[in-house]
């Protein structure tokens, strides 16, 4: 994400961009108008500026490297506004001389463009509660350099129409929530102490929906299940997956890798590989 600013704040144009100046291998993908979360963020905070009683940030340049593939459940467009509101605050505040939006302030306006921009504001693991406004940021030591197995490449899938489904779904049936997520949400605000223990936390309620929109990640996942177990799951509502390392070894071996590419010729995909951070 790049962002331009002029040194003119009446510089009409600088009040808020009206395109992305796209590139990047998925850029064809993205919509350069106003549905796109990275212009929302720019009018959302200019618009808390102006409430503020001060001048608007000018910027007049919005380019955007695409990498991210869309519908990943990765949060790639999230992560692009809360980008665009870092920035803008950091140039706010050296030009008010040390007075830019508070950091609490920035997180309810994350909240507004989406549900996980809050946790996109902060760096590394963290405990998200509420609708996504409440961040605990956590120092989890045994995630320093932990590869995990990213795998993106399926059929795209809609947050709105997975979570759709999941609220028709819950009121038809009674849904239970996962007890792994009811015990992850009993530790508060701190991760578990050991990995192994992570491991055996780990859940998503919207794995069944999910599968429901998105046809084809169900074998793949199910492939990837029946080796890896809770190891390997959907990444938010999809459509990307995860595999993680044994506990034992905490990273990968050539079994491993074998496994996972197979199963992702098998059934379609890319494999990523990329790690986690403290």
């Amino acid at each position: 994400m790049r962002c331009e600013f002029s040194d003119e704040p009446s510089e009409a144009r600088g009040v808020a961009p009206s395109r992305v100046e796209l590139s990047g291998r998925f850029a064809d993908s993205v919509p350069n108008d106003r549905r796109n979360l990275a212009l929302q963020a720019v009018a959302l905070f200019q618009d808390e500026v102006v409430r503020r009683g001060l001048s608007v940030v000018p910027l007049v340049r919005l380019g955007l490297e695409k990498e991210v593939p869309v519908g990943a459940g990765c949060g790639g467009g999230s992560s692009n506004a809360a980008t665009v509101l870092l920035l803008m605050n950091e140039h706010l505040t050296v030009r008010e001389g040390g007075q830019g939006i508070p950091f609490e302030r920035l997180l309810q306006l994350g909240a507004e463009l989406g549900a996980d921009v809050p946790y996109l504001l902060t760096e590394g693991p963290a405990v998200v509660k509420g609708v996504g406004e409440e961040v605990t940021p956590a120092v989890v030591p045994y995630l320093a350099g932990l590869p995990c197995a990213l795998i993106t490449g399926l059929p795209p899938l809609s947050s709105q129409e997975v979570y759709d489904d999941f609220r028709v779904i819950s009121r038809a049936s009674s849904f239970v929530f996962s007890e792994e997520l009811s015990v992850f949400e009993e530790l508060s605000a701190s991760f578990p102490p050991s990995y192994k223990e992570l491991l055996g936390c780990i859940g998503n309620d919207l794995e069944g929906s999910a599968r429901r929109c998105c046809p084809p990640l169900g074998p793949l996942l199910d492939e990837l299940r029946g080796v890896f177990g809770v190891r390997a799951g959907l990444t938010g509502s999809g459509s990307a997956l995860f595999v993680l390392p044994s506990e034992e070894e905490m990273a990968f071996s050539s079994t491993d890798k074998e496994h996972i590419f197979t199963a992702v010729e098998r059934h379609g995909g890319e494999v990523q590989q990329t790690e986690l951070s403290p």
